[in-house]
């Protein structure tokens, strides 16, 4: 009768650690999704998607950096998939960062500017 007892208590304290380890499970699975940059949903301005645009055909211009055996439309893309993900992570840093002092908060954003070709960031 005394084992039956123990093996009671035993269940009970185990239905409570499992209920327990539920919701800590379900915590760390909201901040994951709160903390978690979605590249897919980045959200880029058309002056920013231009600009990328722009600057990716500028790379791929440039004999110094274009890759031979690959073909520009191609090599076109990767640069313009990596930019727009540098362009992301920044804007989700500026976007997230503040900083305080003296009272007073520092915000860092990140905002569009009209891309200006004449400006040459490589020279061909």
């Amino acid at each position: 009768m005394g084992n039956l007892l123990c093996s009671r208590n035993r269940h009970t304290e185990l239905i409570r650690e499992i209920e327990r380890l539920r919701t800590e499970n379900d915590e760390l699975r909201r901040v994951i999704n709160t903390n978690t940059l979605n590249y897919r949903s980045v959200d880029l301005s058309s002056e920013s998607k231009e600009a990328i645009q722009a600057f990716a055909s500028k790379l791929v211009e440039n004999p110094d950096i274009n890759i031979r055996g690959l073909p520009d439309c191609i090599e076109r893309k990767i640069y313009t998939n990596i930019m727009t993900i540098v362009l992301g992570l920044v804007q989700e840093f500026t976007n997230t960062t503040t900083v305080s002092i003296l009272g007073h908060k520092l915000v860092i954003r990140i905002l569009p500017d009209v891309y200006d070709e004449s400006v040459s960031v490589i020279d061909s």
